[in-house]
């Protein structure tokens, strides 16, 4: 089986960042893993210590294959992450991404190289996530489809992968004026819809939203873990874009393998698909983004047929 490469990218969390590539250490596998580092430079002087002991750490690291690390003197605003990351997708057919405040189980490594695997050739199939959320309804560990992408952890193939270089306001636009496509997102998934309204006014850049938009328009679906294989520590007021809740910290992480069915139909399960929905705001939330958006749809409504109009 090949070892895809890990790429971790850091900044200013140093205890968050050493229990990840602590937890990354101790998996099958690890020896037989490159692993790349993007710790970019300190913003200012109350960064700078922090982004030091980050630094220092990374230079101590071992049980690797190889350790690779990008560390540029000054702050380039994430450029270096991505910088990397382009350099990786052109380097590699494939490749596992994370943030520095994920926790693995020790059989993280073993499912997303299976993963990669296995679905290499499936057309129907975005990305192995590592995630799973909390209390999810499964008595065994075994692999499962879903039409929605989380990226804490994530394998990729260079072939399906849309980042860098994929036009997020584009495809939120098309969601938005497509009553169809609007539809189909707030069945499934309810909460993204406001987030894409931000995208839409420049107010927010969100990779995941914005795969999960490109997944439902495209009846994509990503591999899931029944069982989350990480934990994202995050959720303390350190993370972007992440409120405090220390339930995330707390969850409970595969503790054996992730048994994968090849043989299931590329599809969520009925019951699968409507707990993620309950999960993400239910019923409730699915009435309420109609209301919010309705007034939107008349005038986009209104606005094509005055266009159909001039246009003969």
């Amino acid at each position: 089986m090949e070892h895809a490469p890990v790429v971790v990218s850091v900044y200013d969390r140093p205890s968050h960042f050493k229990a990840c590539i602590e937890s990354l250490a101790q998996n099958i596998g690890a020896e037989q893993t490159t692993l790349f580092i993007t710790s970019d430079g300190p913003k200012d002087d109350v960064s700078a210590e922090q982004v030091a002991l980050v630094r220092d750490y990374i230079k101590t690291i071992v049980g690797f294959k190889n350790v690779f690390s990008f560390c540029p003197k000054e702050n380039t605003l994430g450029k270096i992450k991505f910088s990397v990351y382009e350099t990786i997708k052109s380097d590699f057919t494939n490749y596992i991404r994370t943030e520095d405040d994920n926790v693995f189980s020790p059989y993280a490594l073993n499912y997303f190289n299976k993963g990669l695997e296995l679905f290499a050739g499936d057309p129907q199939i975005h990305a192995i996530c590592g995630y799973m959320f909390p209390e999810f309804p499964s008595q065994y560990y075994e692999n499962i489809f879903l039409q929605c992408y989380v990226g804490w952890g994530v394998a990729f193939w260079r072939d399906k992968d849309i980042y860098p270089g994929f036009d997020e306001e584009k495809i939120s636009k098309h969601i938005l004026n497509d009553k169809y496509l609007f539809n189909k997102v707030n069945n499934i998934l309810p909460h993204i819809l406001p987030m894409t309204q931000l995208i839409v006014d420049k107010k927010l850049r969100a990779a995941d939203v914005s795969r999960c938009n490109y997944m439902v328009k495209n009846d994509l679906v990503c591999v899931f873990p029944s069982v989350s294989i990480v934990r994202n520590n995050g959720h303390d007021g350190t993370g972007s874009h992440c409120g405090i809740d220390a339930a995330y910290a707390k969850q409970r992480i595969a503790e054996k393998d992730i048994q994968f069915d090849t043989l299931k139909p590329r599809k969520p399960k009925r019951n699968d698909e409507r707990w993620v929905t309950s999960f993400f705001g239910g019923k409730k939330l699915i009435l309420r983004n109609k209301i919010l958006f309705s007034r939107w749809y008349l005038f986009y409504k209104l606005f094509s047929h005055v266009i159909k109009f001039f246009r003969g």
